[in-house]
């Protein structure tokens, strides 16, 4: 029998022991923040300045706001609870972020996944021909006011709208909030929203498409001629025009998805894109819209900027797709980004800045001080009280 044999029995103590070490020495103990250090980031919510550009209602409580803000970041940076990433409210509108130390470049995901809005919204580009409940649009005029406004100087007389513009599209807001009288928009149902032009990647030395270039559209480039001519420079350059979208007709948004079907897939020419698939209870109206609009712009707008401008080409029974340049690792970001909901306002990031283990490391210290003469000392007594009989025990 096996346990009959003394060397049978030594060599069963030594391989468990050995076996022991191992799984114990190999396992890798997810430590916290406050153990292991991390990164601590503060956040700031502009509540004010969201309710004036229409981000939020005036009904909405900001304490509600912040709870939902916090629970969207808390799915999107530990959707299993693994991480032990830590997000609670701080002060009336700020948000402190305590995340495990971890490598730059999930870091920096993780950042880029907290401060994306992911508003997504499904739209319709206006048109000259459109008559709804008696909603029309001049988009000839439309067009000269957007021009208009973009030459004007700025408050602080430092620069004209389509400086500024060039360097934060999202600025046009501006221009969407001015009434008819102060030179905004001529119909309330029309609002301007920038598209980037970034670099072909067929070809690096050029810019890729540009809607603003079709004659028979409307669209508004607030580069001038001589940028498109130009190869790009710099390391992430973009040209920027505004693309009238009708905000009268339905519109589908990043609620409307099923995010069991948001995930990553391929365009027509093989570069990474997001699938989704519409709920069911929107499916239908989803279909409807497209075939209405067969042969016409449709407008995928993430986050503020026109993504892509496809056209209909035939019924669409509930499924589509996001392209854009995406590279893989952007895809999978915007696939957990839309699984999570979007935010109704983007964080303002304060202040970034490294724990060190701090406490963690001197309580990890006294730990381990603690087991190891707690050890010897039960050792000890082993062997003065059971003598030779204790030693056997203490070596086996």
């Amino acid at each position: 029998m096996l346990l009959e044999n003394p060397r049978r029995q030594v060599s069963l103590v030594l391989l468990l022991t050995l076996v022991s070490l191992y799984l114990i020495f190999r396992q890798e103990f997810n430590l916290g923040p406050d153990l292991s250090g991390g990164t601590e980031l503060i956040y700031e919510i502009d509540v004010d300045a969201a309710r004036r550009e229409g981000l939020v209602s005036a009904d909405t409580p900001t304490p509600e706001l912040i709870r939902q803000t916090i629970s969207i970041i808390q799915d999107r940076i530990d959707p299993t609870g693994t991480i032990e990433a830590s997000v609670t409210q701080r002060g009336e509108t700020g948000i402190l972020i305590e995340i495990p130390k971890m490598t730059k470049v999930d870091a920096e995901a993780t950042i880029r996944r907290i401060e994306t809005l992911g508003s997504l919204e499904m739209r319709v580009v206006a048109r000259d021909d459109y008559n709804k409940s008696g909603v029309k649009f001049e988009l000839n005029q439309e067009k000269e006011r957007l021009r208009a406004w973009l030459d004007k100087k700025t408050p602080d007389d430092k620069a004209t709208y389509r400086e500024l513009i060039a360097k934060d599209p999202g600025k046009v807001r501006t221009f969407n909030q001015l009434n008819r009288d102060e030179g905004g928009r001529l119909s309330e149902h029309l609002r301007w929203y920038p598209r980037l032009i970034e670099r072909s990647q067929k070809n690096p030395d050029a810019w890729d498409y540009a809607m603003s270039e079709d004659p028979t559209g409307h669209v508004v480039a607030v580069f001038a001629p001589d940028q498109r001519a130009r190869p790009p420079q710099g390391e992430n350059p973009f040209l920027v025009e505004l693309v009238p979208i009708n905000i009268h007709e339905r519109k589908f948004t990043g609620e409307d998805l099923d995010p069991a079907g948001v995930k990553r897939g391929f365009n027509e020419v093989g570069q990474p894109s997001v699938d989704y698939v519409i709920k069911g209870e929107v499916m239908d109206a989803y279909a409807d819209l497209s075939e209405e609009y067969i042969g016409k712009q449709s407008a995928i707008i993430l986050n503020g900027i026109v993504k892509s401008a496809p056209v209909y080409r035939s019924r669409i029974p509930g499924r589509g797709q996001i392209s854009g340049g995406f590279t893989t690792a952007e895809a999978d970001e915007l696939v957990k980004v839309l699984k999570t909901g979007s935010l109704q306002v983007r964080p303002d990031l304060m202040a970034k800045n490294t724990i060190g283990p701090g406490l963690g490391e001197r309580s990890i210290e006294l730990g381990m001080q603690s087991m190891l003469f707690g050890g010897l000392a039960v050792l000890a007594f082993m062997i003065w009280y059971y003598r030779t009989s204790g030693l056997v025990a203490v070596i086996c």
